[in-house]
């Protein structure tokens, strides 16, 4: 957290205001940041009973003034020029109704690259990943859908759309649903100028079994609910699914635990359960 807030205060563009939605069960936890940043655009609203990162987004909305709001997660750091390529890019290109940057230190070996981009096709392939790994450069490009940690829209779409409160927790996938609904009314983009860093938490063993498990369960939302079930996607999900399947061995190789694999396992298993009832594969898992 103070990594972000230090970067968000250090834009060569600043913000006209700071929201940090506290979910944290002890008001204190961040006391410290009204008084350390002494800064009047800084708002900590304490939230502890919100359930997840969606009605974090949503609560944060309700209090956000200005025609253009971020959504940026705790573990970035945003390089200087962030918001103002950004901005830049809305002003240059007024028909965009939502902007995200790219995440420069995700760089995958050139194996694991061509392995994806063998394995998931269509709208399972996630053209974010190709811009991170190959952005030269400061360009526009327009995708299907923006890093929900990463992100701005415009008032009128946010005026428009909420975020899905039923994708509790971490919210896997909660910014490709919300970008999937956006989309059919307004175009995003990726600017590459908009660079930042994810300084993720190293994984433990369980969560690497917790995140595979979601992503089994997200695949099969997305496939079910948004992309639609057809003879064609139906191949492209099966795909994927042995994709996440090959990242599971890979990832329980690499860590020396069975871990990853487990996880794939009962993320099979939820589908089978869950089936029938499908917003309850975007649940916290608790």
């Amino acid at each position: 957290m103070d990594a972000l807030l230090e970067s968000c205060i250090n834009q060569a563009s600043k913000p006209d205001e700071i929201i940090v939605i506290d979910q944290s069960s002890d008001a204190k936890k961040l006391e410290y940041l009204r008084r350390g940043l002494g800064s009047p655009r800084l708002i900590v609203l304490h939230r502890p009973l919100l359930t997840g990162v969606t009605a974090a987004k949503n609560e944060g909305l309700r209090h956000a003034h200005g025609d253009v709001v971020f959504f940026i997660e705790d573990d970035m750091r945003l390089e200087p020029e962030f918001v103002s390529s950004i901005l830049d890019a809305y002003h240059s290109h007024p028909h965009l109704g939502g902007i995200g940057g790219i995440i420069t230190n995700y760089s995958p070996s050139r194996l694991h690259r061509i392995a994806y981009q063998l394995l998931f096709k269509g709208d399972f392939l996630d053209q974010r990943r190709l811009i991170y790994w190959g952005s030269r450069g400061e360009e526009v490009r327009e995708v299907p859908w923006i890093a929900g940690g990463l992100s701005s829209f415009r008032r009128a779409v946010l005026q428009d759309f909420q975020f899905n409160e039923n994708f509790e927790g971490y919210g896997m996938g909660e910014d490709i649903e919300f970008c999937w609904r956006v989309r059919h009314k307004y175009v995003l983009a990726i600017v590459t100028g908009a660079k930042a860093v994810h300084l993720s938490a190293s994984r433990s063993r369980d969560k690497l079994m917790v995140r595979t498990r979601l992503a089994v369960r997200w695949h099969y939302y997305f496939f079910s609910q948004l992309v639609g079930i057809t003879f064609p996607s139906l191949g492209r999900y099966l795909l994927a699914n042995f994709g996440l399947l090959l990242s599971a061995l890979n990832q329980a190789a690499v860590n020396r635990s069975s871990d990853p694999l487990i996880g794939w396992i009962l993320g099979i298993g939820d589908l089978v359960r869950l089936r029938r009832n499908p917003t309850e594969l975007v649940r916290d898992l608790g």
